[in-house]
């Protein structure tokens, strides 16, 4: 906002005293007062942008908390994952390094029904039914049982991941995948 406006006003108030010092002084007041003016109106921004740049730091902050615990909930997923991997190769040495006979002995006790728990996430649920489906009526007799026990298998898996809410979203994604490629493959 400029006063210059007001400074004729002003000389007009001190006509009793029309010299030009008197004048001069007043213009360099108003100069003044404008100066003041743009500099509270600058520091008013600075602050607005201070407050800003504050809350956008709290929301990253609480971004990076979440981050982190889904971070950590894979983490855990993960680890039991790699157990049941370990857990799955220690199997198959201990049966590679058996006779047939033992082999399929240990086999059958290890049996696993192919009674699939519902996993309780839409998609994973919808894709054990198709899958299941497939193996019955379009597979093979000779790899039905083993795709059996590998559908148990990722079906218990994904029942443990589904026990976060990281683990949950992240199955939700990968049982459609799984649900296209069973479309395509059991046509």
């Amino acid at each position: 906002m400029t006063l210059r406006p007001l400074v004729l006003p002003l000389v007009l108030l001190c006509a009793c005293d029309p010299s030009a010092e008197k004048v001069q002084a007043l213009e360099a007041r108003v100069t003044a007062l404008e100066t003041k003016l743009e500099q509270a109106a600058a520091d008013d921004t600075q602050a607005k942008a201070i407050e800003t740049l504050g809350k956008r730091v709290e929301a990253l902050e609480v971004n990076l908390d979440g981050v982190s615990k889904t971070q950590t909930a894979t983490v855990t997923n993960l680890d039991d994952l790699a157990e049941r991997v370990e857990a799955l190769d220690t199997r198959t040495k201990a049966l590679e390094t058996a006779s047939p006979a033992t082999a399929e002995t240990d086999l059958e006790a290890q049996a696993v029904t192919d009674e699939v728990e519902e996993i309780g996430i839409a998609e994973c649920d919808d894709y054990i039914a198709m899958y299941r489906k497939c193996i019955d009526e379009k597979m093979p007799a000779s790899v039905r049982e083993t795709s059996k026990k590998a559908l148990v298998m990722s079906a218990d898996a994904w029942k443990k991941a589904a026990g976060t809410a990281a683990g949950r979203a992240g199955l939700a994604e990968a049982c459609k995948a799984a649900r296209k490629t069973v479309q395509e493959v059991c046509k």
